[in-house]
């Protein structure tokens, strides 16, 4: 009798597993068909009705240049003589409140290296912050700065910049983006600034 059984079970073996197997994919699709519902009623709009204003297709201008927040105004920086080290900034970004801000500063003509604040930049030279268009460095304990060199540029260039700079702004162009999508760039760029990336 038990071997009966055993053969018994040896030939409902496969078809055991198929039905194992179609029931556990047939829950997976009642699974993500419900998940995409529930994404697609998320996603529809809230119904007008006859008392609320219609919405208007403009974009408010204001809103779109603080939509990653406003730009804190440079404070006064007091005066600091150039440093006659023979050192070039070449190129600097200025992290925020709590982002990381670094300088690529060269020593010699081919080496060129980056920097944050507290780095040794020579035995004594110390990187102490990180300006816009300059970074501040303590040599022997005094307070120098070392800018960034401005590129001679011919009359004609320099003068077709300034007439584009005189020409109004045109407002961004508008792209309709998801608020998902919205949300992942906006995680992005504050984990670059934070420097977590």
């Amino acid at each position: 009798m038990s071997g009966l059984h055993s053969r018994m079970i040896e030939r409902l073996k496969p078809w055991l597993l198929l039905t194992g197997l179609f029931f556990i994919s047939a829950a997976y699709c009642v699974a993500f068909f419900l998940w995409q519902h529930d994404l697609s009623t998320e996603a529809l709009p809230a119904v007008l009705t006859m008392d609320s204003p219609a919405q208007s297709n403009k974009p408010d201008h204001v809103e779109l240049v603080n939509l990653f927040g406003t730009i804190k105004s440079e404070t006064a920086v007091a005066p600091v003589k150039e440093s006659a080290l023979s050192l070039k900034l070449v190129a600097s970004y200025v992290g925020g409140k709590q982002g990381r801000s670094a300088a690529v500063i060269a020593q010699s003509e081919n080496s060129h290296k980056l920097y944050y604040p507290g780095d040794q930049l020579m035995p004594g030279v110390e990187l102490v912050d990180v300006q816009v268009r300059r970074v501040l460095i303590k040599r022997n304990g005094a307070l120098e700065s070392v800018s960034l060199e401005e590129r001679q540029q011919p009359a004609l260039h320099r003068a077709a910049a300034e007439q584009v700079a005189r020409l109004p702004a045109a407002p961004p162009a508008m792209n309709p983006i998801s608020q998902q999508k919205l949300t992942e760039k906006l995680n992005k760029l504050q984990a670059l600034a934070n420097g977590e990336i």
